[in-house]
């Protein structure tokens, strides 16, 4: 009795010792690293540290006597040991291997902006790793955000016009371009009018003054087409108002033929003719010097 107490005993305690690691949470991940990872084993009371191949993870947690976790350190492409440190100087091993990852690009909106850049821009694809880098015809987006590994959003440099390639770089140095590229393209800017009023039946010639305008503009006032547009220089446009059948203010429109626009509001006014309802007296001397009163509509 006496021999089987201790022999169950000693079954324990050899039992108790045991020191390893049963699974790993992931077995392949990105050479950037910096993802977390969970070790599943036995006998983790007392943990000295964890490395993969020779570099340190971090942020080692010991869940419980079969569980840690840590944040997997970078490392180059290939298959490294995972050796998890005991007291004792006993170590756990496993393997974990390092895989590089190459981006794709399959869509991005929007496909054009303007000149000044500070456009938000949307990709979609994949194998977008944390620290990822953006450049729009070789100059560096700002405010990237990595939202998924196929999801990232960052705001377009300012360049000049022009049509440039979309490239995603990861940290580990591998890259995707866009098929498409970005358009960076003049908006029109309207500053001004001249004359800034006029009738109904329109017919008279508009002047527009502003910056950015580009041969094949078109010039809307309020909804309606402006016509015998002739742009003058890239600040100057001339247009045949068109007739309106309601007098007030409308805004004047110069549209580029990239489709930009520039806009300035209430900047034309359709003066409504006047209609004479009453005058008060009907009658007087012809000595005239008599005031009278006129009533109607569109007086101005």
């Amino acid at each position: 009795m006496l021999f089987l107490l201790l022999s169950l005993v000693g079954c324990r305690e050899e039992k108790e010792s045991v020191f390893g690691i049963t699974s790993l949470s992931s077995t392949t991940g990105p050479t950037t690293g910096g993802t977390s990872i969970t070790i599943n084993g036995e006998g983790f009371t007392f943990i000295n540290g964890v490395d993969f191949g020779s570099d340190a993870c971090t942020s080692v947690l010991v869940v419980s006597s079969s569980k840690i976790t840590c944040t997997i350190p970078a490392h180059a492409e290939g298959a490294v040991q995972v050796k998890v440190y005991g007291d004792a100087n006993r170590t756990a091993t496993a393997t974990y291997t390092y895989t590089s990852t190459t981006p794709t690009i399959s869509t991005f909106t929007p496909s054009v902006g303007p000149l000044t850049g500070g456009t938000p821009i949307n990709i979609n694809g994949t194998g977008f790793l944390a620290g990822a880098s953006v450049t729009v015809g070789g100059s560096v987006c700002t405010s990237v955000s990595i939202l998924s590994s196929t999801s990232l959003t960052c705001l377009v440099p300012a360049k000049s016009a022009g049509s440039y390639t979309v490239v995603v770089t990861n940290l580990d140095g591998l890259s995707a371009t866009a098929g498409t590229t970005y358009s960076y393209q003049i908006t029109p800017i309207v500053n001004s009018v001249s004359p800034t009023s006029g009738v109904l039946a329109g017919g008279g010639t508009l002047t527009i003054s502003g910056s950015n305008f580009v041969t094949g503009a078109s010039v809307r006032i309020g909804a309606t087409p402006c016509t015998s547009v002739n742009v003058v220089s890239s600040t100057s446009i001339t247009c045949v108002l068109p007739l309106k059948t309601i007098g007030g203010y409308y805004s004047v429109a110069v549209i580029n033929p990239n489709l930009r626009s520039g806009t300035l509001g209430s900047a034309y006014l359709y003066r409504s003719l006047p209609t004479i309802g009453a005058v008060s007296p009907a009658f007087g001397a012809l000595a005239g010097n008599l005031s009278i009163t006129i009533s109607g509509t569109g007086f101005m």
